[in-house]
């Protein structure tokens, strides 16, 4: 009686996992809930150093971007990130890209602009 009571619990498990399989099978496309792609809340990195919104961003499971300078208003913002896309508090997939654009001192634009401008005539 055991041995029956044992395959019969054999039994229902292997046709409960086949029927599993056969919805999975009839529908590739769909996910367990294990299998869809993790959401993840983008966070505040405005104003912060560049290197420290780097680290941010990837510690949230998210990949930074270096999207361009912005001329810095005052000292005390050159190296500070200006601006993000997506904005923080968006929601997005794990691992997405966010862009963030840095300020950057006026000297150092025009030094940066110089250099940019003799690249041409130094590749010749």
């Amino acid at each position: 009686m055991k041995a029956l009571s044992l395959g019969l619990v054999l039994l229902l498990v292997l046709m409960a996992g086949s029927a599993g399989a056969g919805a999975i099978a009839a529908n590739p496309g769909a996910r367990t809930a294990a299998q869809a792609p993790a959401i993840v809340t983008v966070p505040s990195v405005t104003g912060v150093s560049s290197t420290d919104a780097k680290n941010i961003i990837v510690r949230a499971g998210l990949s930074y971007q270096m999207a361009g300078f912005v001329q810095a208003g005052k000292a005390d913002q050159d190296g500070k990130v200006a601006s993000q896309n997506p904005a923080a508090g968006a929601k997005v997939a794990a691992k997405s890209v966010i862009s963030c654009k840095v300020y950057r001192a006026a000297q150092k634009m025009a030094a940066d602009e110089a250099r940019v401008k003799t690249l041409p005539r130094i590749l010749k």
